[in-house]
C-alpha cells in the first residue's frame, strides 16, 4: 500500500500587493455651510415660538370672540369665566402642539440636492 503524501501548494502571503488602509481627513463643512446651518436652526426656532403663539392666540381669540363679542349667543352672568379658566387647555395645546409637529416631520432640516 503506497501511501498519498502529496502536499499541496500553499499560496504565499503576497506582502506587496497588500495595501495599508488609507486614511483621508474627517471633511470639515466650510463656512458657508455651517452659516447656513445656523440660518435654518433660528429659523426653525422662529417657527416652533410662531406655532406656540398661534396655538395660544387661537385660544384668546376664540375667548375673545365668545365672551367679548357674544358670537353664538348671549353670556349670562352665570356662565362668565376668565381667560384664565382656559389658559390650561391652551398651554396643553402648545405643548401637544411641540410634540406631534416634529413627530410628523414637520421642523426637519431638509437637505440641498
Amino acid at each position: 500500500m503506497t501511501s498519498n503524501n502529496a502536499t499541496l501548494p500553499t499560496a504565499k502571503p503576497d506582502t506587496e500587493s497588500a495595501t495599508t488602509p488609507v486614511t483621508r481627513p474627517i471633511a470639515r463643512p466650510s463656512v458657508r455651510d455651517r452659516a447656513s446651518l445656523q440660518l435654518a436652526l433660528v429659523v426653525q426656532a422662529a417657527t416652533m415660538i410662531g406655532d406656540l403663539a398661534a396655538v395660544v392666540a387661537a385660544f384668546w381669540l376664540a375667548y375673545q370672540l365668545r365672551y367679548r363679542l357674544e358670537l353664538g349667543g348671549e353670556v349670562g352672568p352665570a356662565t362668565w369665566e376668565k381667560f384664565s379658566t382656559f389658559a390650561p387647555p391652551a398651554y396643553a395645546g402648545a405643548l401637544l402642539t411641540l410634540v406631534i409637529f416634529p413627530m410628523r416631520g414637520l421642523y426637519q432640516l431638509r437637505r440641498k440636492q
